[in-house]
């Protein structure tokens, strides 16, 4: 049996960190994303968590981390599009500075699907077979890929992030400083901002639009991937449900009429924290 881990998911709309031992989330603690002092306050979340570890427990020996992207899983560095004052923040290092313990980070979507492989034994056969592309919209947007079983990385970690993928050039501003992006026409913050309510009595009208718009983000990505499934989770997707799911699906089939990829809602294998976790057993 491995000794317990402790799990880190950064996310722009709250912070969690827990200690999970054998796939049990032993000790859990989670803050709302402060918008000033992120660090400190992970940082204190952090050492809470270890300081609650049972006495008759074993003592974690390794950190795992998700965390909205771009990411750099290499060096551990962060740029949150949630979290502007972490532009290249030196996440793994840093919580490996606090807590002594070697340190490895991966993206939102990443961790999920590492997590949906592992424990799902439906999803593993699928993208064995035509590949995932997954996705997660909340307060953040984020991806990741797998073809022929394995899972796709790209040089930083972030390949699949569809977040700042041009599907208007004429079209809302990101905060990433581009205009059309994905991004502010399907996360959480972006959507709640511009229609100035909460996303639950958001129009049908603003409904469609975030789905149309997923379609094309997903369209150009499973011409040049060839995935022939998107699964696709998180707070927006649940809350939005079929009339986003369905506007995805048709502008999805006028763009890429020949791709033949489904899109299908998906929900998490594992608890987020256990998924954060298991991204300690990942480093190359």
């Amino acid at each position: 049996m491995s000794s317990p881990t402790i799990g880190v998911v950064v996310g722009a709309d709250r912070l969690s960190a827990g200690l999970v031992d054998d796939g049990r989330v032993v000790v859990r603690d989670r803050v709302a994303t402060p918008v000033r002092e992120v660090w400190r306050t992970l940082a204190a979340l952090v050492e809470r968590v270890l300081a609650a570890t049972p006495e008759n427990a074993q003592r974690p020996d390794r950190i795992g981390v998700s965390c909205s992207g771009p990411i750099d899983y290499r060096s551990g560095a962060a740029s949150p599009a949630g979290i502007p004052a972490w532009n290249g923040f030196a996440l793994g290092p840093r919580l490996e500075e606090l807590c002594g313990l070697p340190t490895q980070i991966d993206s939102s979507a990443g961790a999920v699907l590492n997590a949906q492989l592992d424990n799902d034994r439906g999803a593993a056969a699928q993208a064995a077979e035509s590949g995932m592309l997954l996705v997660l919209l909340d307060a953040g947007v984020d991806g990741a890929t797998v073809v022929g079983g394995r899972r796709l990385r790209g040089h930083h970690g972030n390949a699949g992030a569809i977040g700042h993928v041009t599907v208007d050039p004429d079209g809302l501003a990101c905060p990433c400083g581009a205009r059309g992006c994905l991004y502010p026409y399907v996360s959480a913050p972006a959507l709640e901002a511009e229609i100035n309510r909460p996303l639950q009595r958001a129009t049908p009208a603003t409904i469609e639009r975030a789905g149309i718009m997923f379609g094309r983000a997903i369209s150009d990505l499973a011409a040049m991937v060839d995935v022939g499934r998107v699964a696709v989770g998180g707070g927006v997707t649940t809350t939005f449900g079929s009339g986003f799911l369905d506007a995805a699906r048709r502008e999805l089939a006028a763009r890429a009429p020949s791709a033949g990829t489904e899109v299908v809602p998906f929900d998490p294998a594992v608890p987020s924290i256990v998924a954060a976790a298991a991204v300690a057993d990942t480093a190359e």
